[in-house]
C-alpha cells in the first residue's frame, strides 16, 4: 500500500483490524484509521514527517500492549486530534525534531490516562487542549501526571490550556533563550485544506500550510473532469467569496481548516430536469391572468460555483419567454432577465421549482 486516503479505513468498515504495517506507504491522509477500535499497533512509514489530523481518532486499544506510543524520529508535525480518545496510551515519546503539535492531538476527555509527557526543545507550537484531561481516568482527582516543557513555551501553554489542572508541569531551559513568552513570537498555526468527505476523485486542493500569524495564503480548489467546484466552508470572513475556487486568507492566531465542496456535472444537470407533466403558473404571460404553462432549463458548462443557464417558460401554445442568467450551484437559485427587462428568480431543488417573474409567483 503506497497511499491511504481520508477515512479509507474506519472502524465500521474494518472492525477487527489489530495491526497495520505502513512501512511502504508514501502518503497517509487525515482520519485514515479513525474509529478502528481494535487497532493495537502500527509500523510507521520510513521518513514520515507528518502525522495527519484525526489519523487514529478513537483507536481505543492503540498502544495497549506496552502502554506507550512512539513517534518516529523523522516526524515534525502532529496534526490536531491525531490521537484523540486513544484511551490505552499511558505514555507518549515525542522525539526531538517535532515542531508542531496540533490542538486536541492527545486529548482524551475524562478517560485519559497519559501520565508522562516530555515536550522536546524543537517544539515551536502546541495547540489548544493538546494534552488536556490526560489524568482524569477512573475518577482520579490527584495530580498523577507530569509534563516537562521548555520555559519559552510557558505563556503559550497556559493560554492554550494545553494541560489540565491534574498535570504537574515543570519547565526547563532548553538553551534557546527568550524567557517564558518567547514561544509566542515563533508560534505557527496549521491552515489545512481538504476535499469534502475525502472524495479526491472530485477535485484537488492546495495552499494549506503551517505558518505564523499574519502570513497571507492563497487556497485553491480545482475540479477534476466530470465535476465542478461548488463552494468553500471554513472560517470565512466578509472579504472571502465562498464560491470562488481561489481565496486569500490571512493566518490568525489559531488553527483553521477549509473544506472544498464539488458536485458532479451530471448531478447538477439532473437537478434542472423538469418532469414532462410539470406546469407553472405565470401571470406575466397573459397580462395578469394565471395560466398553465411549462418550464424547461438548459445548463452550459458549470464552472467555479455557478453556471450559465437558459430557462424557457412557455404558455401552452401561445407564448414563450426565454431567460438567460446565472445559477448558484450550491443553492440551485437562478436569476436572469428577459429581453424586455423582466427579472426572473427561480429555485431548483428536489421538491420542484419555485420563484417569481418580476414579483409574479411561479410554482
Amino acid at each position: 500500500v503506497e497511499a491511504i486516503h481520508s477515512g479509507l479505513v474506519v472502524g465500521t468498515t474494518v472492525p477487527s483490524l489489530i495491526q497495520v504495517d505502513l512501512s511502504k506507504a508514501k502518503g497517509i491522509m487525515p482520519s485514515a484509521f479513525s474509529h478502528c477500535y481494535d487497532l493495537e499497533s502500527v509500523v510507521w512509514p520510513k521518513n514520515l514527517t507528518r502525522i495527519e489530523s484525526g489519523l487514529f481518532e478513537r483507536c481505543d486499544k492503540l498502544g495497549a500492549a506496552y502502554g506507550t506510543i512512539s513517534i518516529p524520529d523523522s516526524v515534525k508535525h502532529i496534526g490536531e486530534c491525531a490521537f484523540i480518545h486513544c484511551e490505552s496510551i499511558k505514555s507518549v515519546v515525542i522525539p526531538e525534531g517535532v515542531e508542531y503539535i496540533g490542538k486536541y492531538a492527545f486529548y482524551n476527555t475524562d478517560c485519559g490516562v497519559i501520565t508522562n509527557i516530555v515536550i522536546p526543545s524543537s517544539v515551536i507550537y502546541i495547540g489548544n487542549n493538546a494534552f488536556n484531561a490526560v489524568s482524569h481516568a477512573h475518577g482520579r482527582d490527584e495530580k498523577t501526571a507530569t509534563a516537562k516543557v521548555p520555559l519559552r513555551l510557558k505563556s503559550m501553554i497556559e493560554h492554550n490550556e494545553v494541560f489540565c489542572e491534574h498535570v504537574v508541569v515543570t519547565y526547563y531551559d532548553d538553551g534557546n533563550g527568550g524567557g517564558e513568552n518567547a514561544g509566542n513570537r515563533d508560534a505557527v498555526f496549521e491552515i489545512s485544506v481538504a476535499v469534502a468527505n475525502g472524495c479526491e476523485a472530485m477535485g484537488k486542493v492546495m495552499g494549506g500550510k503551517t505558518a505564523k500569524a499574519g502570513t497571507k495564503l492563497t487556497l485553491k480548489a480545482t475540479a477534476n473532469n466530470g465535476y465542478v467546484f461548488s463552494h468553500w466552508e471554513g472560517p470565512l470572513d466578509s472579504t472571502m467569496d465562498p464560491r470562488s475556487p481561489s481565496i486569500a486568507y490571512v493566518v490568525g492566531e489559531e488553527d483553521a481548516q477549509f473544506t472544498a465542496y464539488f458536485i458532479s456535472v451530471a448531478d447538477f444537470e439532473s437537478k434542472l430536469v423538469v418532469p414532462s407533466d410539470a406546469s407553472v403558473y405565470v401571470g406575466y404571460l397573459s397580462e395578469g391572468d394565471d395560466v398553465s404553462g411549462t418550464i424547461q432549463a438548459k445548463v452550459a458548462k458549470p464552472k467555479n460555483g455557478s453556471a450559465k443557464v437558459t430557462v424557457t417558460i412557455e404558455e401552452l401554445g401561445l407564448k414563450k419567454v426565454t431567460v438567460k442568467g446565472d445559477m448558484d450551484i450550491m443553492t440551485g437559485v437562478f436569476v436572469g432577465t428577459t429581453k424586455d427587462g423582466k427579472t426572473v428568480s427561480l429555485t431548483f431543488d428536489m421538491d420542484g421549482i419555485s420563484g417569481s417573474l418580476d414579483g409574479i409567483e411561479i410554482n
